[in-house]
């Protein structure tokens, strides 16, 4: 029996053993373990306390069997020991989320609700959930999107919003934000921004794969837009962010410096090349135009379902990270735009190494200025020997995270984060299983950043369990 389908078959006995609500405590790991400079600008990097001297799970679900994938992470602007942090249950096919307000001793835990006649946030329902769904608003308002099928939208998704008043403690059932109808795309892979609003409302910004039906298939050649002026109340009509002849792959939405939106995307030319398109709009998302992100085009740029990512610098720079084949393995690019995305920089490699492929990139910004990124590096080195049958070749990911603080004109070198004696067994868990293009999170404050992955450290073949881990990277100035 393939994992695949004890997975399936272990979905209802799963679905009884995840946790509603619980609250679990966690020991102080260790003090200081790690300093040096950053060459990027002059900040020494410190581990320290909870979960940074070295990763802590991040999901308190005791099951005998689960499978947690898809982490995406928040930190609150104004307290960087409030933490949130999502995921996805394959077994069991729900979507949890775990709160920290004690930078991560103690955290509570629960599973969204889908709105009454809706699917509960699976892997097929979610449409390959994207990383980058949960986000803390300037009101405190803590929200998490995801796809769910019903309503009249009958088994094709919508796209559903739960928000939090207090900090993630609780959420909500989730409401129906964008909603699908007979004639519409199905709606997959959705993430969400949030930026200050009007009246002290929090304005939400949707981004979203749209797949038509061309014949017996879904063809995901849309990128999608929707937002709420009114901290996810109500939602204004979906649109196309990627214009004729369309795209896929959207990042999340950003408010720039000048007002304007803006939202990346890939469009594809066969039979490999692909092309970073900046989708703009200057009518608060009612239409976008597009212009090309050069030098183009790129090799398996993305991967299969890698989107390149988009963040805005605290003056209104834009960044974006991605990964391309250029070069015959896969590597970590970063560029930068200063003028509202009219030029970009030439690219930066961020992975400084030559070995393993290097995909699936995250980034973040601090309030200050230091740009976070986060991604894995794949080899076949560094599996556990007694999981290894002879003539069996072994894959491992490590965890790797840069950072700049000049603004992103320099980076420093890629260090690990991941556990130190080694790599994450990718032969146990789900993510080959089901695909290997669910990327890790990334939150950034001015005193750490977060980060989150998926690991199968706690797992075997007999159970295949796979967790969200967190590491926390705490920084000084240099010297003190």
């Amino acid at each position: 029996m393939t994992r695949t389908r004890v997975a399936l078959a272990l979905m209802l006995v799963g679905a009884l053993l995840v946790a509603v609500s619980a609250v679990r405590a966690r020991s102080n790991d260790g003090s200081s373990t790690v300093s040096s400079s950053d060459e990027s600008g002059g900040r020494a990097l410190v581990g320290t306390g909870q979960c940074g001297a070295s990763p802590c799970p991040a999901n308190g679900d005791g099951a005998a069997v689960r499978g947690y994938e898809v982490p995406s992470v928040a930190v609150d602007a104004k307290d960087a020991n409030h933490i949130v942090v999502t995921d996805n249950n394959f077994v069991g096919g729900r979507c949890a989320w775990h709160a920290s307000f004690d930078g991560g001793r103690a955290w509570q835990d629960g599973v969204f609700k889908p709105p009454t006649g809706y699917t509960d946030c699976g892997l097929d329902s979610g449409g390959f959930v994207a990383a980058g769904n949960v986000a803390i608003g300037p009101s405190g308002t803590v929200y998490f999107v995801f796809a769910s099928a019903g309503g009249v939208g009958g088994e094709k998704e919508s796209i559903v919003v739960a928000t939090s008043a207090d900090g993630g403690r609780t959420f909500a059932p989730a409401k129906v934000a964008v909603q699908r109808r007979p004639t519409d795309p199905s709606f997959r892979r959705p993430s969400l921004s949030v930026a200050a609003g009007a009246e002290g409302k929090d304005r939400v910004l949707l981004s979203f794969w749209g797949c038509p039906q061309q014949g017996q298939r879904e063809i995901c050649n849309k990128a999608l837009f929707a937002s709420s002026p009114d901290g996810g109340q109500s939602f204004s009509p979906f649109v196309e962010s990627s214009p004729p002849p369309g795209g896929n792959s959207p990042s999340q939405a950003v408010v720039g410096a000048d007002g304007a939106i803006y939202v990346l995307f890939l469009r594809r030319n066969p039979p490999r090349d692909t092309d970073v398109v900046l989708g703009r709009s200057a009518d608060g998302g009612g239409t976008f135009t597009a212009t090309t992100v050069g030098p183009i085009p790129k090799a398996d740029l993305g991967g299969r379902y890698d989107s390149a990512k988009l963040v805005l610098g605290p003056k209104g720079e834009l960044y974006t990270v991605y990964s391309h084949k250029a070069s015959g393995s896969f590597e970590v690019a970063f560029r930068r735009s200063l003028d509202n995305g009219t030029t970009w920089s030439d690219e930066l490699r961020l992975n400084k190494s030559q070995s393993g492929s290097y995909f699936s990139p995250n980034v973040s910004v601090a309030p200050n200025g230091r740009i976070d990124v986060i991604f894995y590096q794949r080899s076949r080195e560094d599996v556990v020997p007694a999981r290894q049958p002879a003539g069996e070749v072994g894959v491992a990911d490590t965890v790797l995270w840069t950072s700049s603080t000049d603004g992103g004109k320099s980076f420093g070198l890629d260090r690990r984060i991941n556990f130190a004696d080694k790599g994450i067994d990718r032969r146990l868990g789900y993510w080959e299983e089901v695909g290997d293009w669910y990327i890790p999170g990334v939150a950034s404050s001015d005193g750490a950043g977060f980060f989150v992955w998926s690991d199968t450290r706690r797992g075997d073949k007999a159970n295949d369990n796979q967790d969200t881990f967190l590491r926390r990277v705490d920084f000084t100035r240099a010297g003190s």
